[in-house]
């Protein structure tokens, strides 16, 4: 599986704990509901994900005893499970979202320090792994990281440049056929194995069915 860096937070944990105490750290979990938030009711493509995990900078630690949990008003609310994912190799967490209003009163703790764990949410596009799929069901993955840049940009989003294609990187050579009524266009990989489709206004309104000759490993979008 391959997927973009391009949209990765790291949030690091602020300490709150007492001397002498298992040292405690926690961060405010407002701004990260309102990223959760882009993810479970803004993200319409299938084909974008996001993952939330955790980074094990001592290697000395047991990840069994690492504990997460979250506290509204200094009561516990709930415990955060971790899993470990033996095909990626990573310490997965599952974070819920709110409503913000009860959200930003919210606190995530974590028992260890910044500098043997830390904690990730990082976002990235998975290839289609069917033999053909509908033009405007791969399109609308542009619309996603446009908004999903757009809104981590905020006032800056005006420097963010649109993306308007997709380049598809396959292991081989490899074709991309668009078909429509009484039309047909065949895309072949160059000599790096990419293809290149562009978002045009005629092809939305004709939303073609796109037939992959092979699995592509990776899909990007561009500007």
């Amino acid at each position: 599986m391959k997927s973009i860096a391009a949209l990765l937070l790291t949030f690091t944990l602020s300490a709150t704990g007492a001397d002498k105490a298992v040292e405690h750290r926690s961060i405010d979990y407002g701004e990260i509901n309102e990223m959760l938030h882009l993810f479970k009711h803004k993200i319409r493509s299938p084909y974008v994900y996001y993952r939330s995990y955790l980074n094990l900078k001592d290697e000395s630690i047991d990840p069994t005893s690492i504990k997460i949990w979250l506290t509204e008003n200094d009561t516990t609310l709930q415990d955060i499970a971790i899993s470990f994912n033996r095909e990626s190799g990573e310490h997965l967490i599952e974070l819920p979202w709110f409503e913000q209003d009860k959200a930003d009163n919210i606190k995530l703790n974590i028992n260890q320090t910044k500098d043997a764990v830390g904690l990730s949410i990082s976002s990235g596009i998975n290839p289609p792994t069917e033999a053909s799929v509908k033009y405007n069901n791969l399109m609308i993955m542009l619309d996603d990281i446009n908004e999903f840049a757009s809104e981590m940009a905020g006032a800056m989003s005006w420097f963010v440049p649109d993306m308007d294609q997709i380049k598809f990187v396959f292991d081989e050579p490899s074709t991309i056929t668009l078909t429509a009524a009484n039309f047909e266009k065949i895309f072949t990989t160059d000599d790096e194995f990419v293809i290149v489709l562009e978002r045009t206004k005629k092809l939305t309104k004709s939303n073609p069915l796109v037939k992959f000759s092979s699995t592509p490993n990776a899909m990007i979008p561009e500007d």
